[in-house]
This record gives structure tokens, C-alpha cells and sequence, in this order.
């Protein structure tokens, strides 16, 4: 019927606009008023189906229960209205950009899923031992087991030991170049105005003190 096909544009659109993950499908400051408009007429929705159960309820009609629960009808609400507040509260934070699908609780699911991987059951014992190793083993790893996440959601591993160890190998090579390179300078500089077989004994001989001792080790 026209109603039910209405209701189901309806969902399509609000599930649109709840789960932007890319800059295109998210919410600009041009495109809030229509995608605020689409929450808005869920919320209107919602309260119409609940009224009208209400009424029937009060006239002594026969119904069975709503097409979802009241903890279902709840939890839209708190959703599309706290969508709502946060998008408005960023908007006039200095924010142009909204990605709404990035609200969720993926990374979270994620970890638990990680934890579980290696105790389906923890303990509050072990839950802390497994975190432990966690943050200094693998802080971050791609492996889903057992948790309430999908796999949309790209995760990017920011550091590891094998990445610190390379640029710390990098830094030493960049400082020895760097020293080498010092080092020959100064040593074709003193080459080119000294001409002499026999080097004067100066405590201040920049030639004797550092090139010579660096050099040959006395």
C-alpha cells in the first residue's frame, strides 16, 4: 500500500542519512536542513504510531502490541535526537563536516572481540591481564571474533615497535652521515692550507686534537 511504501522510503532515507562514513555522504552545513528535515519526520513518526496505539488502547479496541516495542520506539528517539544535538553542537563548534556513521561503537565491539579471542569467559583478573599484554604486545589488530562489528569500518594500525625500531636505525644513519660528512670537511679544509710534515704541538690545533685523535686514535 502507499503508506507502507511511504514508511519504507522513509527508513531508507533516515538510515541514509545516519550512516555516512564518507566525506560525500556525510552532513555539510548546506545539506543539514533536508537531512535534518528526514529526522525530523521520523521523530513525527514515531509519535503518531505511538499515539494512535494509545487511542486504540483507550477505546477498548483490540491490539495486540505496537510493530515494535516501546524499548525499540525509546531507542529511535534517543538516536535520531541525539544525532540531532551532536551535529548542531559541532556545526556551531566551527565543524563543516559531519560523518554520522562514524557514531558508533565499532572500535569499541572491536576490542572486546580481541579480548575474547584469547578468554571467551574473563574474569576481571584476567580481563586486566589481557589488556596489559594487549597494550604493549598489539595494541591494534584487525581480528574479529565474537564481536557486535562490521567490517566497513577501516582500521589503521598508528605505530609499532617494528616502525619505531626503523626510524630510530634511520635517525643513527642520518646523524653518522652527517658527522662523516663534518668530519671530511674539516679534514680537506686543514689539508688544503697546511703543507707541512711536522704538525706545531698546540693545545688549541683543531688538526691535532680532533682530526688526527679521531682519525688514527692518538
Amino acid at each position: 500500500s502507499l503508506p507502507t511504501e511511504r514508511l519504507t522510503f522513509l527508513l531508507n532515507n533516515v538510515f541514509d542519512v545516519l550512516n555516512g562514513r564518507i566525506p560525500k555522504e556525510g552532513i555539510t552545513i548546506s545539506n543539514w536542513h533536508n537531512k535534518k528535515k528526514i529526522l525530523d519526520q521520523m521523530l513525527r513518526c514515531l509519535e503518531l504510531t505511538e499515539q494512535a496505539f494509545k487511542k486504540q488502547s483507550k477505546n477498548m479496541v483490540i491490539v495486540k502490541s505496537m510493530f515494535v516495542s516501546n524499548q525499540t520506539l525509546f531507542g529511535w528517539r534517543l538516536t535520531i535526537n541525539s544525532v540531532i544535538q551532536i551535529t548542531e553542537e559541532l556545526f556551531n563548534s566551527g565543524y563543516s563536516l559531519v560523518l554520522t556513521g562514524k557514531m558508533n561503537q565499532d572500535i569499541l565491539e572491536r576490542f572486546f572481540g580481541i579480548v575474547r579471542s584469547y578468554d571467551n569467559r574473563p574474569t576481571a583478573h584476567s580481563f586486566l591481564q589481557i589488556y596489559r599484554a594487549l597494550s604493549m604486545s598489539q595494541t591494534v589488530k584487525c581480528k574479529l571474533k565474537k564481536a557486535n562489528a562490521d567490517d566497513k569500518e577501516d582500521v589503521y594500525q598508528l605505530v609499532s615497535y617494528a616502525k619505531c625500531w626503523i626510524n630510530r636505525f634511520k635517525e643513527c644513519e642520518r646523524k653518522a652521515a652527517a658527522m662523516k660528512a663534518s668530519l671530511r670537511d674539516n679534514l680537506f679544509d686543514e689539508i688544503s692550507i697546511r703543507y707541512v710534515n711536522v704538525i706545531q704541538n698546540d693545545e688549541k690545533d683543531v688538526t691535532r686534537n680532533n682530526l688526527i685523535y679521531d682519525l688514527c686514535g692518538y
